[in-house]
């Protein structure tokens, strides 16, 4: 039998994983450069070819699909089939996303044009990696605060932690449950930084703890979860 007074549990939920690494979060970084050459200029649309080293391909193709604004979008097909990437320029580069084995890159830099007649050459330089890590969480609490006015044994569930990726957290998913029944939950897009939620809830007959299970999901993919049980009293 529970008795009529409050209780408060903490604990502190271990960390999905580790920490971004230097230049600017690009996990084990590679300085390259790669070369586009231009077979028409840059406005309004362009085609050509491209050089490039490990571990990117070393060489394909390249289509600039838009140009709006002074933004470049440059999409490079490789010519071993390995992938595709696609960058964002011209002054600046970023990698905006891939495919095949390139489905996790992530990089940014600097870029050069060169005007040629009928033509140009971009060269970009700066440091590109592949980021395979699920996003992180610190500094998380979980407590569970019985209500002793509430006419049913009620609970109310507070879960705070922080979120960060090297390549942004995409979405969230919060259950709380009683064994596999679920009692409340939460999740919708981005839950970078610090995040607080507030759960009411009645446990069903019986049940001895709470079970708070969270799952980050980042920009490319990687996906972490865990769970921390908190005895009810």
């Amino acid at each position: 039998m529970v008795r009529a007074m409050g209780v408060t549990v903490a604990v502190v939920l271990a960390a999905i994983a580790g920490a971004a690494t230097a230049a600017g979060g690009i996990p084990s970084p590679t300085n390259v450069t790669i070369t586009m050459t231009g077979t028409s200029r840059p406005s309004p649309t362009a085609t050509g070819t491209f050089t490039a080293a490990a571990p990117l391909c070393t060489e394909g193709t390249f289509s600039e699909t838009d140009n709006s604004f002074g933004v470049g979008i440059e999409t490079l097909t490789c010519a071993d089939g390995s992938g595709t990437f696609t960058l964002k320029t011209p002054a600046d580069f970023s990698v905006l996303e891939g495919t095949g084995s390139y489905a996790k890159l992530v990089g940014a830099g600097s870029c050069l044009v060169d005007p040629a007649s009928g033509g140009f050459t971009r060269t970009c330089t700066g440091a590109v990696g592949f980021d395979t890590r699920a996003p992180a969480v610190s500094g998380e609490k979980l407590t569970a605060s019985r209500l002793p006015k509430a006419a049913a044994r009620t609970y109310v569930v507070q879960v705070a932690f922080v979120a960060s990726d090297d390549s942004g957290v995409d979405s969230y998913k919060l259950v709380v449950l009683a064994g596999t029944r679920r009692l409340a939950g939460s999740s919708g897009p981005g839950a970078a930084g610090h995040t607080t939620m507030k759960f009411r809830v009645r446990p069903p007959a019986g049940a001895k703890s709470l079970s708070v299970q969270l799952t980050l999901t980042d920009a490319l993919g990687n996906t972490g979860t865990t769970t921390k049980t908190v005895v009810l009293r």
